[in-house]
């Protein structure tokens, strides 16, 4: 049987995935096989992803000249890190953003499947390199090496390192993701109601 000929106005995300002429398909098999991770190019999300890299690159960069006082440079040095600094800004949150929208769409994958996939991606080396730097850490310091109350207070309040936040990010990131699908299910209700929630509470937070 031969696919039906694309309709004016349908994606290029549609059109890759060949549907049956019968109808008999579900609307949420049609609607997953829509989503972002169905088998079809996104050549703008490799330009996104390449993007971001770029701009993290740009931004740290930009720290050793920013974070120096007035008096050890240049006016226009500074004022260029500045702005290179603002430019730089949206590098993290595109990443976030890229991820979610390419996790949130998958609908046919159940809790279980989602953190047994990812979290040991980001649990073990979270660990590992926190563990590392609490030993320099302890290593370093000025009144001998730190007890075990120590690092667990770092482990649970602080960061072993400044660098380390984005692990510990992640994390956060990954647990609370798969909460958030019922969002991208055309669930209109459930959105508009978390946005009236939003404009009732943000004035009196």
């Amino acid at each position: 049987m031969s696919s039906p000929e694309p309709t004016a106005g349908t994606s290029d995300l549609e059109t890759a995935v060949d549907f049956p002429a019968d109808g008999n398909q579900s609307e949420e098999k049609r609607a997953a096989m829509r989503s972002p991770t169905a088998e079809a190019p996104m050549v703008w999300m490799d330009f996104m992803r390449a993007l971001a890299c770029v701009l993290v690159v740009l931004g740290h960069c930009t720290v050793n000249t920013r974070d120096l006082p007035l008096k050890n440079i240049d006016r226009v040095s500074w004022d260029a890190s500045i702005l290179f600094t603002v430019l730089a800004r949206p590098a993290v949150p595109l990443f976030f953003m890229m991820s979610g929208y390419l996790l949130l769409h998958r609908a046919s994958e159940s809790y279980a499947e989602h953190y047994r996939k990812r979290l040991p991606r980001i649990v073990i080396p979270m660990i590992a390199w926190s563990l590392i730097y609490l030993a320099i850490r302890s290593y370093r310091s000025a009144k001998g090496w730190l007890t075990f109350g120590d690092w667990v207070r770092i482990l649970l309040f602080e960061f072993p390192a400044e660098h380390l936040w984005f692990l510990y990010s992640m994390f956060g990131y990954y647990i609370a993701l798969p909460l958030f699908r019922p969002m991208v299910r055309l669930e209109l209700r459930l959105l508009y109601g978390m946005v009236l929630v939003w404009l009732i509470t943000d004035p009196l937070a």
